[in-house]
């Protein structure tokens, strides 16, 4: 599996989000643009993938801005996209993988954020149902974390995926449900 070489920054504290993260960084030599990959540490050993464009960080939209789409000063192929698009999952499944390695229980939830034209999915909890992304991270998670290892839980209302690590005792997909409802969602 091809992926983009990345490096850990440091763990750090999210005063507005009021939880730890790992930071990570990487380049995509095909957009010629640096990444920035967020796991935030929540209890039980979840971990929950959230990534931008570095210059996009300080942007209140930088989860809902275009990390894959086209730069219009750049003239790249629309195949160019797509290897880019691949080789970004491909880097945020090995950083999960580094972790994995660290904290045998460790498991992960990936956030599905909308897209301008997605608002009419604004459920009342200003949570998105369903949004492309999200649909996207589902396959595409889908397939590399093996079922008997992990359990796939799907919340299509809220637009969050989790792989649950069978090793982590300390989840059930009860403690899931509430989990996402109460904890993970107020944080978004």
């Amino acid at each position: 599996m091809n992926y983009y070489s990345f490096s850990f920054i440091h763990r750090t504290y999210d005063y507005d989000e009021k939880l730890y993260y790992l930071l990570f960084k990487f380049k995509s030599t095909i957009l010629n643009q640096v990444y920035l990959v967020s796991l935030y540490e929540y209890p039980n050993n979840i971990y929950i993938a959230k990534f931008y464009l570095k210059s996009e960080r300080f942007s209140p939209n930088k989860y809902t801005n275009t990390t894959f789409g086209k730069h219009s000063h750049l003239n790249i192929s629309s195949s160019d996209y797509v290897k880019n698009f691949f080789l970004v999952m491909n880097t945020i499944l090995q950083i999960a993988i580094r972790i994995s390695e660290d904290n045998k229980a460790a498991s992960f939830g990936f956030l599905g954020a909308h897209k301008d034209d997605e608002r009419d999915k604004m459920n009342p909890d200003n949570t998105f149902s369903n949004t492309k992304r999200y649909l996207v991270y589902k396959k595409y998670i889908s397939r590399y974390f093996n079922p008997l290892h992990f359990e796939h839980i799907d919340s299509e209302t809220a637009s969050i995926y989790l792989v649950i690590n069978r090793k982590n005792t300390l989840v059930t997909k009860e403690i899931i449900v509430d989990y996402i409802t109460n904890t993970i969602i107020p944080t978004l």
